[in-house]
């Protein structure tokens, strides 16, 4: 039997294609033409569909009206056209009827005590909602947060706990969701000893990374205050610790390694899932580096009050 592959998400999402359903329908008219024509027996085909899950409700009425659009022209039965579904995509629920889906008895955003934790909420919430997508597909996503604020890191450290404890999110248990922490605090890693310390702040930092499974990845950087805007105010230790960071957050943004790995985390993988790298300062954005702040970097700014 004939077999038509069609990713919805490619599709529907994709910024290269301007008119989805008209590239859908050349594609349909193009591939049925060929199968009739090659086949003496009673055409039978089946189109294998991936990337239901996610996408909109209005993406499938499209697929399906354009598919008993093409069967019309062509003066074929649809039954002659068996549509299948990627069978791991089961399990997940299609975006609308996520909007759509009011929590059970778990955590929801409105229920958060404070602006500061539905601000986190809002940049993890995608995070795991899109997981069975960035499983299925191969894709690492990477945020980096910047908390500022008295405490900060503490108030963190807490709501991030409460996620891995918590009852459930719109259905599903966290624990299924496999929510690691990695916590690396400036002050224990400083060293008098030349290079020590931005050797265990590379070793700590790619232990995370490289540990980390399919999932949502969670390292937090406590005590970046030590990294200030003005750079006579930077002994030489903290200048080779924001180099060595730097280097660290670019690395996670990017395909290519930045800075060697040692013999054991030489074949490691990266995550296919999400990871996000939160970084905590009782200052002001202000009154931190401003190679910290730029696009790519620690672009996301989060102020506790």
């Amino acid at each position: 039997m004939a077999e038509l592959f069609v990713d919805l998400v490619c599709l529907f999402v994709s910024p290269l294609l301007s008119d989805p359903e008209d590239e859908l329908r050349l594609r349909l008219l193009g591939w049925l033409v060929h199968r009739y024509m090659s086949q003496c027996a009673p055409l039978a085909v089946t189109i294998r569909v991936k990337g239901q899950a996610f996408v909109a409700s209005r993406h499938m009425q499209t697929f399906y009206g354009t598919l008993e659009e093409v069967c019309n022209l062509l003066d074929i039965p649809p039954s002659c056209i068996a549509v299948t579904h990627d069978v791991r995509e089961e399990s997940a629920l299609p975006l609308d009827s996520v909007k759509n889906e009011q929590p059970s008895d778990g955590v929801s955003i409105a229920e958060y005590s404070s602006a500061f934790e539905e601000s986190l909420m809002k940049i993890f919430e995608p995070l795991l909602d899109y997981q069975l997508y960035y499983q299925l597909y191969g894709l690492t996503s990477v945020e980096h947060v910047l908390l500022c604020g008295v405490n900060s890191g503490k108030r963190f450290i807490r709501w991030f706990r409460g996620l891995q404890n918590g009852a459930s999110w719109r259905g599903h248990t966290f624990t299924d969701r496999k929510l690691a922490f990695h916590l690396i605090r400036i002050e224990e890693i400083l060293s008098p000893y030349f290079g020590e310390s931005e050797r265990r702040l590379v070793l700590l930092f790619d232990s995370a990374v490289s540990s980390a499974d399919d999932g949502l990845t969670c390292i937090c950087i406590e005590g970046i205050h030590h990294f200030q805007s003005d750079k006579e105010c930077l002994d030489d230790l903290n200048r080779r610790l924001l180099a060595t960071l730097l280097l660290l957050l670019d690395s996670v943004s990017k395909s290519d390694v930045i800075l060697p790995r040692n013999r054991g985390m030489a074949n490691a993988r990266r995550p296919n899932g999400s990871l996000v790298v939160v970084a905590t300062s009782e200052n002001h954005p202000d009154m931190l580096s401003d190679a910290l702040t730029r696009p790519g970097r620690l672009d996301k700014t989060i102020f506790v009050s």
